[in-house]
């Protein structure tokens, strides 16, 4: 499965930033050890800034002795994490890391900073994807669209400045209990400070959703109608200050074979969808296997997911 690890500095001079694991939610500095396989694949990552600037970047390296110039930059200067009066960020924030094959146990070296090494501005966060190949994410299935909204810019959902069971702000609708629900896509907005953390867990599965949209190729986190009405999902989220944020959450329902089907509730239907360049195509995404994530790919049309 696709294993996210929120992370988070509050300045750029260059820093270090506090990296946690999503499932025990304590600050780490290496990959965890978990699970039968020691190896793992580095897929991508997620990154925000506080201030738009230029110069502003972050830098990864993950291994132990690797030489310096393997060091991979990614800027900073396309997402803001306080929209204060500003547009709603709803762009694909995902950089492809290409699944370089890392190790549990390496150390995990991020900073960030300005050009090259030189301070930067602001505060910055964001998720390290890694595939923990545990076993491998299953497919998106096939099915009806349904999407939840989580979260609420109010002082009763806010998040704080330590990781915050957000649970009671999930969304309040009654899902059908014999049927499965995917997420393929999320969009993350803060009201008006740097989300540092936003984890969904439902037992030992955990989605740690980036600031902006983001598209699954995979599953990166499934759960039935009933376990979702019984409040097995759980919700924790940290803000540098306390703050309220809103998740989008777009997901296929899919039927679970045996026991009862639900009688009244709409049956579920294939995706078809028109592929439209620089629009999401739903027909691309369910019914998939391969385990990575979606990102946008240039064409001669212009760019595609």
């Amino acid at each position: 499965m696709i294993r996210g690890y929120p992370f988070w500095g509050d300045a750029l001079a260059p820093t270090t930033p506090t990296i946690y694991d999503p499932l025990l939610r304590n600050a780490i500095t290496t990959l965890p050890f978990r699970g039968n396989s020691r190896k793992q694949k580095l897929m991508g990552i997620s990154v925000a800034a506080g201030t738009r600037t230029l110069a502003n970047s972050l830098r990864i390296l993950i291994g132990n002795s690797l030489p310096t110039y393997r060091y991979i930059t990614v800027p900073l200067n396309g997402f803001q994490h306080d929209l204060g009066g500003e547009a709603q960020v709803a762009d694909v924030n995902y950089f492809d890391l290409g699944g370089q094959e890392i190790l549990e146990g390496e150390a995990l070296t991020i900073s960030g900073q300005g050009l090259e090494g030189a301070a930067g501005t602001g505060a910055f966060a964001g998720v390290l994807y890694v595939d923990d190949l545990e076993p491998a994410a299953p497919g998106i299935p096939n099915g009806n669209i349904v999407m939840l909204v989580h979260g609420a810019l109010a002082a009763g959902a806010d998040a704080g400045v330590t990781l915050t069971d957000l649970t009671a702000a999930l969304d309040a609708r009654n899902l059908e209990n014999n049927r499965l629900y995917t997420p393929f896509m999320t969009i993350l907005e803060p009201e008006d400070q740097a989300i540092e953390a936003c984890i969904f867990q439902v037992g030992k599965n955990t989605l740690t959703v980036p600031v902006g949209k983001m598209v699954y190729k995979n599953a990166p986190l499934q759960f039935s109608g009933l376990e979702y009405n019984a409040g097995n999902m759980a919700w924790w989220a940290q803000c540098a200050a306390a703050a309220g944020m809103i998740c989008y959450m777009y997901c296929i329902e899919s039927e679970i074979s045996g026991g009862p089907q639900p009688q009244n509730a709409p049956t579920v239907q294939p995706i078809t969808s028109s592929n439209i360049p620089g629009v999401i195509n739903l027909s691309s995404i369910v019914g998939t296997g391969a385990s990575s994530m979606r990102r946008p790919t240039q064409t001669r049309a212009g760019f595609r997911l």
